[in-house]
């Protein structure tokens, strides 16, 4: 009776997230010069945060770089998996509402640049999909790279990484709780 129930209970547990189906997800990473390929000794380094809305198909982003070699010259979502070189999905600098340096307070801080986007269609579409959506797929397969006139090809990168719901984690934690109790109970008989 009780190993019925815990099978009950578990892929009960296990449809819940199948249940919620959220619109956002965010991404948030780092920036900096050990992740471009090939390599570069620019002290830059920057963040960057991404939140796909896979329903109402938009990208809305902030990135911060600070001390940038050169003036930027572009800033793009790549479709490529780490450690390789991608073709352009969407052009960060075109679609942003605000861009420049970054102040703090009335002063400018140099070799800085700010990027921010709210709510920009992301309709483009990959080979195969609309961009949220192929971005929600395999968000490891893209990254975000910031050109400079100083380093073309890219000064700094960074392979995009989701952020885990506060669900997932209580998921995760009542499933291992579950395990832990049956652990214990066939122990016990």
């Amino acid at each position: 009776m009780f190993k019925h129930s815990l099978t009950v209970l578990a892929l009960a547990l296990a449809a819940l997230p199948m249940a919620a189906s959220a619109a956002t997800t965010v991404y948030s990473f780092n920036l900096d010069a050990m992740q471009e390929v090939p390599t570069n000794n620019s002290p830059a380094a920057g963040s960057f945060q991404l939140i796909v809305d896979d329903v109402a198909d938009t990208l809305s982003f902030v990135m911060t770089a600070f001390n940038l070699q050169g003036m930027v010259s572009g800033a793009h979502i790549h479709m490529a998996p780490m450690g390789s070189n991608g073709s352009v999905q969407f052009n960060l600098i075109t679609n942003a509402d605000a861009l420049g340096p970054v102040t703090v307070g009335p002063f400018l801080v140099p070799n800085s640049y700010a990027l921010l986007g709210t709510d920009k269609a992301a309709g483009l579409t990959t080979t195969f999909m609309p961009l949220a959506d192929a971005i929600n797929a395999m968000p490891w397969n893209f990254y975000v790279n910031l050109h400079t006139d100083f380093m073309p090809g890219g000064e700094i990168r960074g392979q995009l990484a989701p952020i885990p719901e506060p669900g997932t984690y209580a998921l995760l934690a009542i499933g291992l709780g579950v395990i832990g109790v049956a652990a214990r109970r066939r122990r016990v008989v």
